[in-house]
């Protein structure tokens, strides 16, 4: 069968039936394979999944759908082309999945697979992804493919989005907001989201709530251990006159530490804040937004202030290194650093003082002996020998007025370099998130001896 592009927008996945798993694992699963179905973009995925819920409960009821084989119902009911459903199966450590891709029209069965695996559930997340690209009957890439025969090529992480708290704005515009947010993560390609309506089912057969707004670490590890996500995102907006203040925070579930943090304030109109909120989920993630998103802004980013800029761990490194080089780079334990621009910049100065001085002293000398000496000679010999001594004297006072440009050169370059050093120290790199730097890829080349001849060599770090 051949999956083509006509009528796209109509093609549903069903949530898994679950055979000996926790129900929160088999929506996790689910999620990881509607996410990576997503990303092939072979179709979009019809995105109503409380009306799919509904009509799955109800089936459930009469024996669930694997049985009654009540997917293509499913299908005619919500205009679909496509319906996708399976099963996870679980005994021990032993883990079976299967799935099928069902024609509407005709009701049978375009394809079916399945995957065993043996290992901790995390590994079954692999093989949801890898599953996905089969049922589409394609192949899946080789990275995928490494990973699956147990190569560490960086693995996907798991993400929860809670809800961002809205204050100055009604909640209901705080979620929609979250929701474009978490959307957004899961397009980047680099993490999976777990779906916001899951977090909100978890939520609230776990605590009793579905409104789950995070903004510390205490927070993020209850919350992340609950929803079953290795990172958790919280946020907040607030709403002043026409201008919007976004807090957007990345805690680590593990150990509850901060990635990173994201504060700006936005001027402009609502649906422009649509899209500043679309530009943070890459931002945060360490990611270059795409250019039809970028073009896409109508509003602008309010700069902070520099008392804002010198409370904030983003900006205070640069505020100081500004003022004194070196205390930025001090101030976040960079010793070495601090003691190397400062010593730079110290240097420099001495050295202008110093030629200043010489400078100063050797224009004195030349005017001297221009003007008391060379000037009152009677006879060549005496004439020649004063201007000599006058051309000795101006050559130090042009020499020392090189140095002192050379040096305010010297001065000038390292106090930049030293603003910019600062600034990338405060300002997380996106290199430093765990999905940035699973791949690092290096070309050299080395000398073989067994083969007595050079030899380009490709590596890979493997986290």
């Amino acid at each position: 069968m051949g999956l083509s592009q006509e009528g796209k927008n109509n093609i549903i996945i069903l949530e898994f039936e679950s055979i000996g798993l926790d129900t929160n694992e088999v929506l996790i699963l689910t999620d990881r394979f509607r996410s990576e179905i997503d990303n092939i973009n072979l179709y979009t995925i019809d995105n109503r999944t409380e009306t799919i819920k509904t009509l799955q409960g109800a089936a459930k009821a009469q024996g669930g759908c694997i049985a009654d084989n009540c997917a293509d119902k499913f299908g005619k009911v919500l205009g679909a082309k496509f319906v996708i459903d399976g099963s996870i199966t679980q005994i021990g450590n032993l883990y079976s999945v299967e799935t099928e891709i069902i024609l509407v029209e005709t009701g049978l069965s375009e394809r079916s697979i399945g995957a065993t695996y043996t290992g901790a559930v995390e590994g079954v997340l692999t093989i949801m992804e890898f599953l996905a690209y089969e049922i589409m009957g394609l192949k899946p890439p080789p990275e995928l493919m490494a990973r699956k025969m147990g190569i560490n090529t960086g693995e996907k992480f798991t993400i929860g989005v809670m809800d961002f708290n809205g204050i100055g704005i009604i909640q209901m515009e705080a979620a929609s907001l979250t929701d474009e947010f978490g959307t957004e993560i899961d397009r980047t390609g680099r993490v999976v989201s777990i779906s916001r309506s899951n977090i909100k089912k978890i939520m609230l057969e776990s605590k009793g709530w579905g409104f789950a707004p995070c903004l510390n670490s205490e927070c993020a590890k209850d919350n992340g251990a609950v929803i079953g996500s290795q990172y958790v995102i919280g946020g907040e907006i607030t709403k002043d006159g026409d201008k919007y203040n976004i807090i957007i925070k990345l805690f680590s579930t593990v150990t509850g530490m901060m990635k990173a943090n994201r504060d700006i304030t936005y001027k402009g109109p609502v649906d422009g804040l649509v899209t500043e909120i679309r530009l943070l989920a890459w931002d945060i993630m360490g990611l270059k937004p795409p250019k039809s998103l970028t073009s896409a802004r109508k509003g602008k980013i309010i700069g902070p202030t520099m008392m804002e800029m010198l409370q904030s761990d983003r900006y205070k490194p640069m505020v100081l290194s500004t003022i004194v080089p070196g205390l930025g780079q001090l101030s976040v334990g960079k010793k070495k650093a601090a003691r190397l621009y400062f010593g730079t910049v110290a240097f420099g100065v001495g050295m202008i003082l110093y030629n200043y001085s010489e400078y100063s002293g050797a224009y004195d000398w030349s005017y001297e002996l221009y003007n008391d000496n060379y000037l009152k000679q009677n006879n060549s010999v005496d004439m020649l020998t004063s201007e000599k001594k006058v051309r000795r004297a101006v050559k130090d006072v042009e020499w020392h007025n090189n140095q002192i440009k050379t040096f305010t050169g010297i001065i000038a370059t390292a106090w930049i370099l030293n603003i910019y050093n600062a600034y990338k120290l405060g300002k997380p790199k996106g290199d430093d998130l765990p999905w940035n730097r699973a791949l690092n890829m290096k070309m050299g080349m080395n000398y073989n001896p067994y083969l007595n001849t050079p030899l380009i060599t490709l590596s890979v770090n493997l986290p």
